[in-house]
């Protein structure tokens, strides 16, 4: 597989790029909450959609890129879809960094991370993580808040 070359993974809902996600961070957990259409192009005002990453190890995004999506990936005729980056060049520099102040760390972390990229709006996030998680969830007014403040 080409170096940095992503895989898209189908979501099973329909994003709604047009808005902003709700990014949070917790500990080595990360949640993005984004919401979305239904078939009619609707937006489902009850319910929000999550993706939740596990064990992160890194996290980095710009908004200010000279293209709004992630520019190497597989075709493909998704609606909505997250990423993952199988041959990674951040995932070997950050090993390398790591290595370069403790030569023994992969004898007590054996965890297998993963390079994940979520597209929104107007921005890209890479994450590198254990592993993601999708899951629906009911609408807070705190989530209504946020969405609606930023307009």
């Amino acid at each position: 597989m080409e170096k940095d070359m992503a895989i898209p993974i189908e979501l099973d809902v329909w994003q709604k790029t047009s808005e902003y996600a709700i990014i949070e961070q917790y500990d080595d957990s990360m949640v993005v909450r984004f919401q979305y259409w239904n078939e009619k192009q609707e937006t489902i005002n009850d319910k929000i959609a999550v993706l939740m990453f596990t064990n992160v190890y890194a996290v980095r995004f710009c908004r200010y890129n000279k293209t709004r999506y992630y520019p190497k990936e597989n075709e493909h005729s998704y609606k909505s879809y997250y990423l993952e980056i199988p041959n990674s060049s951040w995932i070997d520099d950050l090993k390398n960094e790591r290595a370069s102040y403790d030569i023994n760390w992969e004898k007590y972390d054996h965890r297998k991370y993963r390079h994940y990229v979520f597209q929104n709006n107007s921005y890209w996030i890479e994450i590198i993580a254990t592993n993601v998680h999708f899951q629906i969830e009911n609408r807070s007014d705190c989530h209504n808040k946020i969405w609606n403040d930023c307009k």
